[in-house]
């Protein structure tokens, strides 16, 4: 059980860690993708920049589910460990 719970733990973290690096890239290849895109005058419209404010924020966002996930493996992990520990005092007790 303490195995599983160490598992849960490293995996809940990597995929933090994954997703902390996708998203930077991800926003990194957004904001460049609005540079192109970006027409070459001195002066925009309120329209204008609402419009390209409003696509750059919704461009191609991951779901809050798979967000959620990876720390939900982490807290599974932590009661795991936190149960585990909890038998093997109470086994040292009986003795």
């Amino acid at each position: 059980m303490r195995k599983l719970g160490y598992i849960l733990l490293v995996v809940g973290f990597l995929a933090v860690m994954g997703q902390a690096v996708s998203r930077i890239a991800h926003a990194t290849w957004v904001a460049r993708a609005q540079l192109v895109a970006l027409p070459q005058q001195d002066s925009f419209t309120r329209k204008e920049v609402e419009g390209v404010i409003s696509k750059t924020a919704f461009a191609d966002t991951p779901t809050g589910f798979i967000a959620m996930l990876p720390g939900f493996l982490m807290l599974c992990g932590a009661v795991l460990l936190d149960r585990a520990k909890t038998y093997r005092k109470a086994d040292d007790n009986v003795a």
